[in-house]
């Protein structure tokens, strides 16, 4: 059976600037990988190029071991793939449920204007109950751009589990939220990618959160995977801790 994620020797350069150099590593099964390394590592172009976003120089990357690079970001949202960037992307003027049930909307026009005007209860139902296991449900009908910003990235991510992804990319979700609201991300998330089965990728230089979270962490530098191992392996590698940890 092939890897549920196989990225093998991609390559992306920028000009001058080699951003990707020969990035392989393969997942076999869902779970949580946390993708981590210093500034300008290929992280980020690594995500793009799997959402297709943009496009490799070189290399491919599969999915159940059909290939899948080069396909529209639409194309791959149908196949189960859904992210999150670095800046929060939320409907601030929209509320909190209504973030949500936009999100689970197929987003071809005449099925997404019926939902508008009838979002399903079930749809509603979904969203009210994931709303709750953030401690969110209070702000149902609140518009998400009163929030917190740690308030604000929750619904983000909450949003995209919606559609029940099968591959989720995350890029650092951690990032400006207090520690309360990130104790809840990490409940969250932990609860929701063994119920979903989903495969979750989690770029993030928080290491605390990334590393109770992850059974598994990929490390990047200068465009190259580095070192590949359980969170206790990765953290006593000679070479991470020269580059990145140390």
């Amino acid at each position: 059976m092939p890897p549920l994620l196989e990225v093998a020797s991609l390559t992306r350069r920028f000009g001058g600037t080699l951003a990707l150099d020969g990035a392989s590593f393969a997942v076999p099964a869902p779970g949580i990988v946390g993708l981590i390394g210093p500034n300008g590592a290929g992280k980020t172009t690594l995500f793009d190029i799997i959402c297709g976003r943009q496009t490799a120089d070189s290399g491919t990357v599969r999915f159940e071991g059909t290939r899948i690079d080069g396909l529209a970001p639409h194309r791959l949202s149908r196949l189960g793939f859904a992210r999150s960037f670095q800046e929060c992307r939320i409907l601030p003027e929209a509320t909190c449920l209504d973030n949500l049930l936009f999100a689970s909307q197929e987003k071809r026009l005449w099925r997404e204007l019926a939902g508008i005007v009838a979002p399903p209860r079930q749809n509603r139902d979904h969203a009210r109950a994931l709303l709750a296991t953030a401690g969110l449900e209070r702000f149902a009908d609140v518009a998400a751009g009163e929030l917190s910003f740690g308030q604000r990235r929750l619904v983000e991510i909450l949003s995209t589990l919606m559609a029940a992804p099968r591959v989720l990319l995350l890029d650092e979700p951690a990032s400006g939220v207090n520690p309360t609201l990130l104790a809840t991300l990490h409940d969250v998330l932990s609860e929701a990618v063994p119920r979903l089965g989903l495969l979750l990728l989690l770029i993030e230089h928080n290491m605390a959160f990334v590393m109770s979270l992850a059974e598994r962490v990929v490390v990047m530098h200068q465009g190259a995977v580095l070192a590949d191992g359980t969170p206790e392996e990765v953290q006593q590698d000679a070479r991470v801790i020269d580059a990145y940890l140390g």
